[in-house]
């Protein structure tokens, strides 16, 4: 999990392979705050996209998600075929 706001406000909040459960993930979700500022979705994108590794837990041949929490437009358009690709197969709440 990451979270993300403006320039260079991108952090990982915990790997893939730090939970061996859904429950113990979804409570420290729970408890992560809000960070305000802007909203630099294409740099969140990017960020995301390097823990897809298997130093972090990925693994090989399982499909990559992302699911990207927002609170409106991203202040800068992001609009590179990374971005497109993932963007396309991401969810947006």
């Amino acid at each position: 999990m990451i979270r993300y706001s403006g320039p260079g406000r991108t952090e990982t909040i915990f790997h893939l392979n730090k939970y061996t459960n859904a429950s113990a993930a979804i409570e420290e979700m729970k408890r992560v705050p809000h960070m305000g500022g802007t909203t630099r979705t294409g740099e969140a994108i990017t960020y995301a996209t390097g823990e897809f590794d298997q130093r972090y837990g990925a693994r090989k041949g399982a499909k990559r998600l992302i699911i990207i929490f927002t609170d409106g437009y991203s202040q800068v358009r992001f609009c590179s075929s990374l971005h497109y690709d993932t963007a396309r197969l991401s969810y947006s709440l």
